[in-house]
């Protein structure tokens, strides 16, 4: 959801301004936070306070919210939908709806709940089936990044499920395209810049480079981007910097909220585990007792991005059992400052504070270099994004 907020600051300045060059100011003067991001936010809240995901609590979030930041340039139809007391659908088919549907697609566990719940998101107000459609879209780009699929199987989803050309490149549409609110006429662009770019930086220099509803496609092509590449820190620190409180405070506890949701991560217990051995581990962790963070946990990623999590000291598993589930781990003699005995093939990496990652050799080179293109400076940051790269180099492997 970051990726959303980050491209709509980003766009923001470009919109009435609109450049068709890649590589302008990142953060022009005046650069903020626009409807995109308090409706976004707003979809987030939502989905953390309303486990029913009724219309009628969708719409008190969105409305609050809103109301709360009257001046973010709202379109005329919403300004007045934000400020009806039984606001009605519209029959809209503006990009509205495509620009704050990102959070369901984080939040979904299924394909199929993220398209219901982006129906839901888009329909309060965006019920043209156009915009129900451009809202399903990002959603489903969304989930299906999230949940690893390569870019080619995101593009044949997206032009087989909802009919969009997305055969074009950013060269070819950049000349001839001009403002286009419409779902149909932004959507495919935003979901193009992402198939074109190879981080996120370039994603949001192709979607802005484009000219348009600069903000909105950044947005909408952020969202995915964040999914597949790192955002990098000090574009991070700078966007956090200029939301509001309130707007900051929903970004952290969404964020929270589906870290502890996950579905991808699996439990080991004593009950469980003979169904995890045999497992293709390329990476995996280990806490010491007293370690920063988890004390005692094993964290295990396969091969095809499937993570398993163990905790001894949690009395619902035995030592002997994880060695079963994750052999090599078996063989580990950590020192207390990194290094030891590592089986052969393995390759260890210090994480700080008595966490360990051990990575299989076939994987050892990408990661370094992931590491180094992160700017990762301080040993705290690796430890707390050590999965994500692993995760985007297997999913690049498919891509």
């Amino acid at each position: 959801m970051l990726g959303a907020l980050v491209g709509d600051i980003i766009g923001s300045t470009y919109e009435w301004y609109n450049t068709k060059r890649t590589d302008f100011e990142l953060f022009e003067k005046g650069c903020r936070f626009t409807d995109d991001s308090v409706m976004t936010l707003a979809v987030a809240k939502w989905l953390i306070e309303d486990e029913n995901h009724s219309a009628a609590q969708l719409i008190k979030c969105m409305q609050e919210l809103g109301r709360k930041h009257p001046d973010a340039g709202y379109g005329g139809h919403f300004y007045s939908w934000l400020f009806t007391e039984n606001p009605q659908p519209y029959n809209s088919w503006g990009n509205g709806a495509g620009m704050r549907v990102s959070p369901v697609g984080l939040y979904a566990t299924t394909l199929e709940e993220a398209l219901e719940l982006a129906e839901i998101t888009a329909s309060v107000s965006h019920n043209h089936p156009e915009g129900v459609k451009g809202a399903q879209a990002i959603a489903a780009s969304v989930f299906l990044c999230k949940e690893g699929r390569s870019k080619q199987k995101i593009k044949e989803y997206v032009e087989q499920t909802f009919g969009y050309n997305l055969h074009r490149t950013i060269a070819e549409i950049r000349p001839r395209y001009g403002f286009d609110v419409s779902c149909q006429g932004s959507v495919p662009e935003a979901i193009i810049a992402f198939l074109e770019g190879n981080s996120f930086e370039e994603v949001i220099r192709l979607a802005i480079s484009l000219g348009g509803d600069s903000d909105t496609i950044g947005c909408m092509a952020g969202a995915i981007a964040a999914c597949r590449y790192p955002i990098p820190d000090d574009i991070v620190e700078r966007c956090d910097s200029l939301l509001t409180e309130d707007l900051r405070d929903i970004k952290d506890r969404f964020c929270d909220f589906i870290d502890k949701r996950s579905p991808y991560v699996k439990k080991l217990t004593r009950d469980n585990y003979k169904e995890c051995i045999g497992l293709d581990i390329i990476a995996f962790s280990s806490a010491a007792p007293g370690a920063m963070g988890d004390a005692g946990a094993v964290e295990m990623v396969t091969a095809k991005g499937e993570v398993y999590y163990a905790n001894p000291f949690y009395e619902d598993i035995e030592m002997e059992q994880v060695f079963k589930a994750c052999p090599p781990l078996s063989e580990c003699r950590f020192g207390v400052f990194g290094g030891g005995v590592i089986p052969e093939g393995w390759k260890t990496v210090y994480l700080g504070f008595g966490n360990h990652l051990v990575l299989h050799e076939s994987i050892t080179e990408e990661f370094r270099k992931e590491v180094e293109q992160s700017e990762i400076k301080e040993v705290g940051d690796l430890y707390n994004k050590w999965m994500d790269i692993v995760k985007r180099i297997l999913a690049n492997r498919n891509a």
